[in-house]
């Protein structure tokens, strides 16, 4: 695995974390902001691994539809963090079994 790839993704994961201890502690207002982190990083985590054009267009068109999607519509803190796995997942589905992501 590439180490900027394994950095940013595991900066993702961290913020998802964040999502979950925040969701814990009952502070979901700042949910939202982990979530972008989330999705953001591993968005990047997928251009350090697979640079220009093909899956990763697709991790660009996730990412954008995931914040699109939340400008559109009030979810409440446990469907978002539900959705940012949703959405780490599918980055994590479009790596090559060589330089795998990790589910969430």
């Amino acid at each position: 695995m590439k180490p900027k790839a394994a950095e940013t993704w595991n900066m993702a994961l961290g913020s998802l974390r964040n999502a979950e201890q925040h969701f814990n502690e009952g502070k979901g207002e700042l949910i939202k902001d982990e979530a972008f982190n989330a999705v953001v990083y591993g968005r990047l985590a997928i251009y350090c691994l697979l640079g220009e054009g093909g899956e990763n267009d697709i991790s660009v068109d996730a990412m954008f539809d995931f914040m699109d999607d939340n400008k559109t519509k009030h979810y409440s803190p446990k469907e978002l963090i539900k959705k940012m796995r949703k959405v780490l997942n599918c980055f994590s589905d479009l790596t090559p079994p060589e330089n795998k992501l990790p589910r969430v």
